[in-house]
């Protein structure tokens, strides 16, 4: 399955990105307005619930993060709270399958192993 882009135009405003379960896989935002700005990404469809990042900008920063090998789940849907300044951006988005939960059907990479043998006194 591949990622799908929730666009974020500017200047964004609060709002659902998506309104099922899925997992973030990547997020790119800028402030758009030479100011701060402060805006969360929620699991619900308000901004209550569960917080799944806060980004607080100086002007004219920008960020692009893939948010680790797990992703980051949303169970309820994804809300963007913008709380001052102007922001644009987009959220790439994996969503949940019939089965999926938060622990499956994530990615793991298995960079490599060795086999230990432990040998303990009797």
């Amino acid at each position: 399955m591949r990622p799908h882009l929730l666009p974020v135009p500017g200047p964004a405003v609060s709002g659902p990105l998506d309104n099922a379960g899925g997992r973030v896989v990547y997020w790119s935002f800028a402030e758009t307005a030479g100011a701060v700005a402060k805006f969360r990404l929620w699991d619900s469809s308000s901004a209550a619930g569960v917080i799944l990042a806060t980004f607080s900008f100086v002007a004219n920063q920008s960020v692009r993060e893939f948010p680790g090998f797990h992703s980051l789940p949303y169970k309820t849907g994804l809300f963007l709270e913008v709380e001052s300044g102007a922001i644009e951006g987009v959220v790439s988005v994996l969503p949940f399958t019939d089965n999926d939960t938060e622990q499956e059907g994530v990615p793991v990479f298995i960079i490599g192993s060795v086999e230990l043998d432990i040998n303990l006194p009797a």
